[in-house]
C-alpha cells in the first residue's frame, strides 16, 4: 500500500536559510495540517490536530494508522522534509512511532532521475499532467507559514483567519493529488538506485560535525577584514569608491587612472591585477576586489544558521542533482568548496580561533584567501572519532579511456605511469617536465576529454591560474587530439548512434551501452543497468536537443547537445555508479558515510584516537572502494586516502 502525504507547517525560521532538519527541530515550528491519500482512493484525508495518542482524537488515530507496522510505504515530494517533520515533531513531541527509511519513497527523487524540474508544479507541467495552478493557495501558504508583523490593534504573532486555513487545507490536499499523479507517471527507481537513495537520506540525517568556535571566529574576523578592506578602498580612491561591489563605478575610476577594463569578470580582474603596467593604486583596488569576491566565505554564515542549536550540519546533499546522477549541494554547497592554498589546515584553523586579525595578516598574505582555504576545516570528527577521506584518482579520465576502448592509455595507468607528465611531453616535445608543465598536461587531459575547443580551453587555463598564450593552448588541444584519437572516435560514434535512435525509434547498442526510445524519453542504459533519461529528444538544424533544467536560469527549456557532451554524461555517470556502489559496500560493512564531495567519500568512525587502528581502517576503506563491481571489470580504478580529526583537501 502507498500512502501519499504532505505537511504544511509554520515557523519563525526560513527553511531555505536553515534547511529541513534545523527547521523541523526548532521549538517554534508547528504542523498546520497533513493531507494524505491511500493508494487510489479519491477521498484525500486531512489531519489538522496533532497530539499524543488519544482515543478521542480521530485525526491522531488516522495518522497513527499510517505509521502502523503493516509495511505501508509513505510517499512525499522531497520526502526528506516529511521525514524531518515526522521525526522531530510527531515522534519527539507526541510520541508517534518511528517510520524506518526503507518505508519512505520520494517523487522528487523520481523527477530528478528522469531530468524533470524538482518543484511539484513544474514537474507535473513538464510531463503534461492536467493541473490547475493554485496561486491563491500558495499565497496563503506563504502567509501562514511565517510570523506576522504585530500591530497595536492586532498583537497576535500568527495569522489565524479561518478562511485562510480552509484555503490552505485545499492547497495541501491538491499537492497530494498532484504528487500521486507524478508518482504514477514516472518509473520507480531500480532496486540498487533505491538503496542509493536510502543511503543519501541517511547521510543527510547524520550530517557532519561543525567546529562552532572556529566558524564563529571566522565570521568575526572575515567581517573585520572586510570592513578594513573597504576603508582602504575609500582611502585609495580618495572617497570616490565606497567599496568594490559597484561595477560601473569601479570601471570608471580605473579608466580615470588610465586602465580600461573590458569587463569586471574574475578572469579580467585577475589579469589586470597581475600586470606589471597596471598602476599600483589600481592593482590594489583590483586585488581588494578579488579578496572580497570570495563568496565561499559566506558559507560560514550558512553553516552557523543551518546547525541550529546543535553542532551537526545536515541536509547538504541533493540526490541525483545532475542528469548523470551525481550529487549536488544544498544550503552550504559543500560540493564547490575552494581548493585553498593552506598547507596545514589544523594549524591555520587553530590560529583563526585566536581571533587576532593582526597576527593572521603577519602570518598569511591574504586573510580572505586564508578564510576561503579553511572552510573544509570547519568540519571535524566528533569526540573519539576520526574522519577517513578516500579520493578516487582521476576516475573520470580512467573511465573515459575504458569506455573508449583506449587500451594504450589504460596500460599506462596499470603500469603506474603519470598521464599528466606523458601529456606534457607531447605538448612540449621534451622529456624533462617541470611542475608547471605537468599542470598544463593535467589541465589538457582533464579539459579536452569532452571536446573543449581552443578558446574555451585557453580561458579555462587562465581562470585556474595557468597563464599560457593562445598558441600554447592550441598546441595542447592538438596534442590531445593526436594522442587520444579513440576518444575522438567515441565522440563521433556516440553522436551518430543517438541521432539514429531518435530518428528511427529503434533500440541500438554501442560499446557498453544500450540506446532506446521509450514514450518521449531517450534512454541510455549504462553498464551498471541504470538508465539516463533525456526528455523529448529531437534532431534540429543545430543538432541534438532535449528538455532539461538550465543550470543557471533554472528554467525547463530546450538544451542542445552533441557527441562529446553525451560522452561526458555517460563517463560521469559510470564514475558516479562506481562510487555509489562503493558507498553501499562501505555502509554494508558497518562504516558510517557522512558525506561525498565530487570523487571523495568521507566516513566518520570510532577509533578512540588510536593511530595504528586508524591506519588499518584507512587501508580497509581503500580496499573496499577500489573493489569493482562485475560490470566495471577492467577499469583501472585507483584511490588515495588520509585520516584525521579535521577535514581538509588531501
Amino acid at each position: 500500500m502507498k500512502i501519499h502525504i504532505d505537511f504544511e507547517t509554520k515557523s519563525e525560521l526560513n527553511i531555505w536559510d536553515v534547511g529541513a532538519w534545523a527547521y523541523s527541530a526548532h521549538p517554534s515550528t508547528e504542523i498546520l495540517c497533513m493531507a494524505y491519500a491511500v493508494d487510489d482512493d479519491e477521498n484525500i484525508q486531512l489531519a489538522r490536530k496533532f497530539t499524543t495518542n488519544d482515543a478521542q482524537n480521530p485525526y491522531t488515530l488516522d495518522a497513527l494508522l499510517l505509521a502502523s507496522s503493516r509495511g505501508d510505504l509513505l510517499v512525499a515530494h522531497n520526502a526528506f522534509f516529511e521525514q524531518c517533520i515526522w521525526k522531530n515533531i510527531l515522534v519527539k513531541r507526541f510520541g508517534w512511532p518511528e517510520v524506518p527509511i526503507e518505508r519512505w519513497r520520494c517523487t522528487m527523487a523520481k523527477a530528478n532521475v528522469v531530468g524533470l524540474p524538482r518543484s511539484l508544479e513544474k514537474a507535473a507541467k513538464a510531463i503534461g499532467l492536467p493541473i490547475e495552478k493554485d496561486t491563491e493557495g500558495r499565497r496563503i501558504m506563504l502567509k501562514l507559514c511565517k510570523p506576522r508583523n504585530p500591530t497595536k490593534s492586532n498583537p497576535k504573532k500568527w495569522h489565524d483567519d479561518p478562511e485562510d486555513f480552509e484555503k490552505l487545507y485545499k492547497y495541501c490536499m491538491m499537492d497530494v493529488a498532484v504528487e500521486r499523479a507524478i508518482d504514477k507517471a514516472l518509473p520507480e527507481l531500480n532496486p540498487v538506485e533505491q538503496k542509493v537513495w536510502f543511503l543519501d537520506q541517511k547521510i543527510n540525517m547524520r550530517g557532519v560535525k561543525i567546529d562552532k568556535d572556529f566558524i564563529e571566529a571566522a565570521i568575526q574576523l572575515s567581517e573585520e577584514n572586510r570592513n578594513e578592506l573597504i576603508e582602504r578602498t575609500i582611502r585609495i580612491s580618495k572617497g570616490y569608491l565606497d567599496g568594490v561591489s559597484k561595477r560601473a563605478r569601479v570601471l570608471r575610476w580605473c579608466a580615470d587612472q588610465g586602465v580600461i577594463l573590458p569587463d569586471y569578470t574574475k578572469a579580467t580582474v585577475y589579469d589586470y591585477a597581475n600586470r606589471s603596467d597596471t598602476p599600483t593604486q589600481v592593482r590594489e583596488v583590483l586585488n581588494i576586489r578579488l579578496q572580497l569576491g570570495k563568496t565561499s566565505i559566506k558559507k560560514y554564515n550558512a553553516m552557523q544558521a543551518s546547525i541550529g542549536s546543535g553542532s551537526r550540519l545536515r541536509d547538504t546533499l541533493m540526490y541525483h542533482a545532475a542528469i548523470t546522477g551525481r550529487w549536488g549541494g544544498k544550503l552550504v554547497q559543500l560540493q564547490n568548496l575552494p581548493r585553498g592554498n593552506v598547507k596545514d589546515t589544523d594549524e591555520a584553523c587553530g590560529l583563526v580561533k585566536l581571533r587576532d586579525l593582526d597576527l593572521l595578516r603577519m602570518l598569511y598574505d591574504d586573510v580572505s584567501s586564508l578564510m576561503s582555504s579553511c572552510i573544509r576545516g570547519a568540519i571535524i570528527a566528533k569526540p573519539e572519532h576520526t574522519l577517513f577521506v578516500a579520493d578516487y584518482s582521476s576516475i573520470e579520465v580512467r573511465v573515459l579511456l575504458w569506455l573508449a576502448g583506449d587500451e594504450a592509455g589504460l596500460k599506462k595507468y596499470r603500469d603506474g605511469e603519470d598521464l599528466y607528465v606523458d601529456m606534457a611531453k607531447s605538448i612540449y616535445l621534451k622529456n624533462d617536465i617541470s611542475k608547471e608543465e605537468r599542470a598544463l598536461g593535467k589541465r589538457t587531459i582533464v579539459g579536452c576529454g569532452y571536446g573543449m575547443g581552443v578558446d574555451r580551453f585557453w580561458e579555462t587555463c587562465k581562470i585556474t591560474g595557468l597563464n599560457i598564450g593562445r598558441h600554447l593552448a592550441e598546441v595542447a588541444v592538438y596534442a590531445y587530439h593526436k594522442q587520444y584519437q579513440l576518444v575522438l572516435k567515441f565522440w563521433r560514434e556516440m553522436g551518430a548512434i543517438i541521432r539514429s535512435v531518435i530518428l528511427s525509434k529503434k533500440t541500438a547498442y554501442h560499446s557498453k551501452f544500450q540506446f532506446s526510445i521509450v514514450k518521449n524519453f531517450l534512454i541510455i542504459t549504462l553498464p551498471s543497468g541504470r538508465n539516463l533519461f533525456y526528455h523529448k529528444p529531437k534532431i534540429t538544424e543545430q543538432g541534438i536537443s532535449y528538455m532539461s533544467v538550465h543550470s543557471q536560469t533554472k528554467q525547463y527549456e530546450e538544451t542542445r547537445s552533441w557527441g562529446s557532451k553525451f560522452v561526458e554524461n555517460v563517463t560521469q555517470a559510470v564514475a558516479r555508479d562506481i562510487m555509489a556502489w562503493a558507498m553501499l559496500r562501505l555502509e554494508k560493512s558497518g562504516a558510517s558515510v557522512i558525506l561525498t564531495v565530487h570523487d571523495e567519500i568521507i566516513v566518520e568512525a570510532y577509533t578512540r584516537n588510536d593511530n595504528e587502528y586508524s591506519t588499518e581502517l584507512m587501508a580497509l576503506m581503500l580496499t573496499t572502494i577500489t573493489a569493482l563491481p562485475e560490470w566495471a571489470k577492467g577499469c583501472p580504478i585507483g584511490a588515495e586516502g588520509w585520516f584525521g580529526r579535521r577535514y581538509k583537501k588531501g
